[in-house]
């Protein structure tokens, strides 16, 4: 409820800013041959603006004769100057007349014969945050001259006349008119725009003119959308897509571009494990489709598709390793993330639970630039749950042996009478409170001309850890991108090659599980070794003995694409997309002899060694056709696909080393146990795509593909999925534009469409066989793993979907509504057999029906738009439902004790809490009533809250996020069931517990084993008492840059330069009392709050 009233009253405070910038400054004025001072006397009395202008300009002028009422200033100047010989612009509040047909000299004096005089004319084109903007066409009107701006935004004219008109466009930014007159430039207002819409004029002189344009908020038939096979304008789009700019992700100083997403896509909801570098990240979109597994959505990267899971064997202490740690967040140029049936079915079943499409940058035209940039920083965890003292903790273990019936003796309690109990060691500060520094260089280089491109950048980045500053780590990214084209602009190539090697040294374990160590242990012996007893009793556990260990992952990642495109006619197009991926994982996870405690049962120390690689190829040829024709646009497209995916690896734990030297060896082991696995998954489509639109009001988008897996039998290997999507653009039709004159933009749009799923293992459907351990003649045998089973098919997905989208006031507010509900049936499962079959069970289709729906809705505002002060706000919201609509026969399913007909896929089956006994002090149950009590896991709805801010030359964005969701309670992962226990420090809060009879406490009594707290405590982490409210809003991104004036940068001998700072989950308000409401509990570290400072320079 906080994060629903405080988003209402931001977004009212916004609509208030907004109807009052696109209604109060109105004029209201009636009269016949009205003196053109007149009106401008009128405008200054009823609104702030001032006028400026000369007598001469003013002399001559006609009549006005007008009627209007409360009509903006830009459009009664249009009425009042028509047909006059005026022109007029407006910066902030003041208007600025000018003779629009200039009687003044020429920019030179014509020379006597009265031939014409010309000039060169050179600038550059920049956009409101001073970034060059390339590609630009420059073109002077009534002749046939013209260019494009270079990458720097640079560009060139020559014998330019004293009185040239230039027209000056871009897609996505708005167009502006300069005229030439007495030697300078001017920026010409279009008929009905505002000055802070049309650009601007900088510096006005014709050999270094410095132009500023606006981005264009009315484009929505220029703006494309990617949807991986085929690109639609935005107006003209039939399917839900969501897109992440390179310059929203290059503003966050995270090393996982997953990150980077949280909160800001309708629809996907992210999250991750732990605050480690190269942790994982867990993504659904639209909810839980399948059962058991497969609901990981396709990512596909420059059009290859890529890994969804990790190819982790040998775990360290930052859990499974994320794939996409390997890709450079700033070497993307978008990402779009496709939900609905009609963007997702052209990729049929790889595509059922979504797809997310990476978009690296490529090359662009013009003379080659050079760009660095720089940032440094530092992480702490963003909240860690205060421990108890040593006094505190002293205090629980007398108490707990007091409840337990025990007295203390040095060998039940050696805590309390032989440890030093003045002695206090701050764990959490010792083993996870470093500062996690991050070093982050990336030099790019890019130019080219009309038919040839090409961009190269190399990227290094170093992140240590908060364990240790030599625990670090470092990551070298390479991307190149070339392409060719033809002179006769019929064939283009291009080739996108990525790689990069990541070196991550952490340690086995999470350190953040050893922070609950007793607080008062010996941690050296005299002679600097980790103690390990004092006064002859073993202190239990020294964390220090951790550092000794090591873990080591080394990945090699290389991801290719070829792209061959050749235009056989004006209408049809064949293109050829071919990609290559190899990823090698290596990992080492080893722990010498001295970092266990004396006395157990080994001999030497052991360690465990993964070895894994990936490879993957897939080729798809296509034929595409477009055409306009009276009766409409056409364009289909026509395809075939090949893929095949290789997957090879092994993971030994190696032991009885000789000798301690030899611990990195596997050769030097005197045991080792191996296993392996191996893998090959082979794919095969035929697709397709017709799409109409017809004035461009109402579209009609067909899909469907042809789905061979090699994961079914024989006989079910292949499937046809397909969807149907139309979009009626209402605001195109007369009626709407009369009626609604404030509504620019409308649609409505709806998709329904079946996909394939096949994320299942592979080989499910063969007799497999596995390796024994046991030896018969000296020979190792085998045994049957996995019975025939090729009945099995794939599972399908059902998705519907309607949405609306609307934008109003030339665009300054739009929001976007989208209505959901997917199902999914012929769920893949794995069924349990009974064991006198000799086999655990088999994977089976089952006719059970989950269902996904929701609401998602999307709101873009911009408040405030004038020539100094741009603010934009973005909000998103999801509310999202999971449901088990159908499963026959649940009752007696292995399933029966963890679904439920009519809840969701996240469920808990919990007895009813009632609280602490006030006359037992234990934990008190509901127990005749069973696991009665349903909670549901699911996150109720998700989203965020975007804002950027430029003034002059600073930049600011600010990003919340929020989540509404339940969590577990804390206790659900103490190291120790109970508190009290020897060994096992607890969090402060549980002082708060009940000590005598009457009491009224939060927490059981301390206990030390056994008895009814044990069995509580038990029954406590099946029972609602175990789940809380996990919601959070997290300021998850504050960006702030400063773009240095040019002629600073010139004395750097630099075309644009700026700092900036930027900080990642800066604060998080919640309830929730473990160390961080999204990963939750208490053992794992929790994502931490990034503080880094850069600069940018390109030559």
């Amino acid at each position: 409820m906080l994060v629903m009233k405080l988003t209402i009253m931001l977004l009212t405070a916004a609509f208030i800013n907004v109807s009052a910038a696109g209604f109060a400054q109105g004029v209201t004025l009636s009269g016949s041959n009205l003196p053109l001072e007149k009106v401008l006397d009128a405008i200054r009395e009823q609104t702030d603006y001032v006028v400026f202008s000369t007598r001469q300009d003013r002399e001559h002028t006609k009549p006005v004769t007008l009627s209007v009422k409360n009509m903006p200033v830009e459009e009664v100047l249009r009425i009042a100057l028509k047909d006059q010989m005026l022109g007029f612009t407006i910066e902030d509040k003041t208007i600025f007349l000018f003779r629009a047909s200039p009687s003044a000299q020429p920019f030179a004096a014509k020379p006597l014969d009265n031939k014409p005089v010309f000039i060169p004319v050179t600038g550059r084109i920049v956009d409101k945050a001073g970034q060059p903007v390339p590609g630009v066409s420059v073109r002077v009107r009534n002749s046939q001259t013209g260019t494009i701006t270079d990458a720097e935004g640079r560009f060139s004219l020559v014998n330019i006349t004293a009185h040239a008109v230039v027209d000056i466009s871009a897609i996505g930014f708005a167009s502006l008119t300069i005229r030439l007159s007495n030697g300078a430039f001017a920026a010409q207002l279009p008929a009905g725009a505002a000055s802070e819409e049309a650009g601007s004029i900088l510096r006005s002189a014709p050999e270094d003119l410095l132009i500023q344009l606006a981005a264009s908020t009315a484009t929505l038939a220029e703006i494309t959308v990617n949807k991986g096979y085929y690109r639609s304008s935005q107006q003209l789009n039939t399917g839900s897509v969501s897109t992440v700019t390179g310059k929203t992700i290059e503003k966050q100083p995270v090393s996982n571009v997953l990150g980077a997403l949280q909160g800001r896509v309708p629809g996907m909801e992210i999250t991750q494990s732990n605050g480690l570098p190269g942790s994982n990240f867990t993504v659904m979109i639209r909810g839980k489709n399948s059962i058991d597994n497969g609901n990981e959505p396709l990512y596909v990267v420059d059009g290859v598709p890529w890994l969804s899971n990790s190819l982790t064997v040998v775990y360290g202490a930052q859990g499974s390793q994320s794939p996409f740690h390997s890709l450079n967040p700033v070497d993307i140029e978008s990402i779009e993330v496709l939900k609905d049936a009609d963007a997702t079915a052209i990729y049929g079943s790889r595509g059922a639970n979504g797809v997310i499409l990476i978009t690296t940058k490529k090359g662009t035209a013009g003379k080659t630039t050079v760009d660095f940039n720089y940032y440094r920083g530092m992480g702490r965890p963003t909240h860690l749950m205060p421990m108890m003292s040593t006094q505190q903790y002293l205090e629980m273990r007398r108490e707990a042996m007091q409840n337990n019936g025990q007295t203390p003796t040095v060998v039940n309690a050696p805590d309390l009478l032989l440890f030093d109990t003045t002695r206090y060691t701050d764990w959490q500060d010792m083993l996870i409170g470093k500062n996690a520094n991050v070093d982050d260089a990336k030099v790019t280089v890019s130019g080219g001309n009309g038919n040839t491109r090409m961009r190269l950048s190399a990227g290094f980045r170093r992140e240590n850890t908060v364990f240790s500053k030599e625990l670090a780590d470092k990551r070298s990214t390479v991307q190149l991108n070339v392409s060719q084209g033809s002179n006769n602009k019929r064939f283009l190539a291009s080739l996108t090659v990525n790689y990069s090697n990541d070196d991550n040294r952490q340690l086995p374990t999470d350190l953040t599980s050893l922070t609950y160590a007793m607080p008062h242990i010996k941690l050296y012996e005299d002679n600097g070794d980790v103690a390990w007893t004092e006064n002859g009793s073993s202190v239990y556990t020294n964390p220090l003995a951790n550092f000794r260990e090591t873990f080591v992952a080394t990945t090699n990642n290389l991801i290719s694409n070829l792209n061959l495109e050749y235009k056989l006619a004006e209408e049809l197009t064949l293109k050829l997309n071919a990609g290559y991926t190899n990823t090698h994982l290596k990992e080492s996870s080893v722990r010498p002899l001295n970092s266990i405690q004396p006395g157990n049962s080994r001999t030497s120390g052991w360690g465990y060694f993964g070895d894994n690689a990936f490879k993957s190829w897939i080729l798809e040829p296509q034929l595409l056709y477009s055409t306009s024709r009276k009766s409409g646009d056409w364009d289909a497209l026509f395809g075939m696909s090949w893929q095949q995916d290789h997957n090879q690896g092994q993971r030994l734990m190696a032991e009885n080393y000789s000798s301690e030297a030899l611990l990195y060896s596997i050769a030097g082991a005197g045991l080792i146990t191996a296993t392996d696995r191996y893998s090959l998954y082979r794919y095969q489509s035929f697709f397709g795509r017709i799409n109409y639109s017809w004035q461009k009001k109402y579209v009609v988008n067909l899909t469907g593909r042809n789905d061979g897996s090699s994961r079914f039998g024989p006989g079910r290997q292949y499937a046809l999925f397909g969807a149907a999507g139309a979009a009626w653009v209402f605001s195109e039709e007369s009626f709407v534009k009369e009626a609604l004159p404030f509504l620019n933009f409308g649609k409505l749009r709806a998709s329904y469409g079946i996909t394939g799923n096949d994320r299942i293992g592979d080989y499910q459907f063969m007799d497999t066989y596995g390796a024994v351990s046991y030896i018969y003649q000296g020979i190792k045998g085998i045994s049957p793993q996995r019975l025939f089973n090729a009945d099995y098919g794939w599972e399908n997905n059902r998705k519907l979907e309607a949405a609306l989208e609307l934008g109003f006031l030339n665009d300054r507010i739009n929001f976007s509504g989208d209505w959901f509900k997917n199902r999914s049936g012929n769920q893949l499962v794995s069924y349990t057999l009974p064991t006198q079959t000799g086999f655990s069970g088999i994977t089976r289709n089952l006719p059970a029906v989950v269902q996904n729906s929701g609401v998602e809705l999307q709101l873009d505002v911009l408040p405030v738009k004038t020539r100094k002060i741009r603010w934009n706000s973005v909000f998103n919201i999801t509310i999202a439902r999971n449901k088990l609509l159908e499963f026959p026969n649940l009752a007696t399913s292995s399933y029966a004790s963890t679904y439920e007909v009519g809840q969701s896929l996240s469920i808990l089956k919990l007895y009813p809490y009632l609280g602490v006994s006030p006359e037992t002090g234990v934990y008190t149950f509901d127990l005749n009533a069973g696991r009665s009590v349903i909670k549901d896991m699911t996150t109720k709805y998700y989203g965020g809250w975007g804002n950027n801010l430029q003034w002059k030359n600073f930049n600011l964005d600010v990003f919340l996020q929020f989540v509404n969701r339940p969590a577990r309670d804390f206790r659900n992962s103490l190291s120790a069931s109970l508190a009290g226990i020897r060994g096992y420090n607890m969090p402060a809060v549980m002082a708060e517990r009940w000590q005598k009879k009457g009491d009224e406490s939060r927490f059981q009594q301390y206990y030390v084993s056994g008895g009814d707290p044990s069995a509580a405590m038990t029954n406590f982490r099946n029972s609602t008492g175990i789940v809380v409210d996990g919601s959070f809003i997290r300021l998850k991104n504050v960006a702030l840059s400063y773009q240095l004036p040019e002629n600073i940068s010139q004395r750097m001998h630099a075309t644009y330069s700026r700092v900036y700072l930027q900080c990642q989950n800066l604060l998080t308000l919640t309830d929730y009392e473990g160390h961080d409401p999204e990963t939750q509990g208490v053992r794992v570290l929790p994502p931490l709050r990034m503080l880094t400072a850069g600069v940018q320079v390109s030559f």
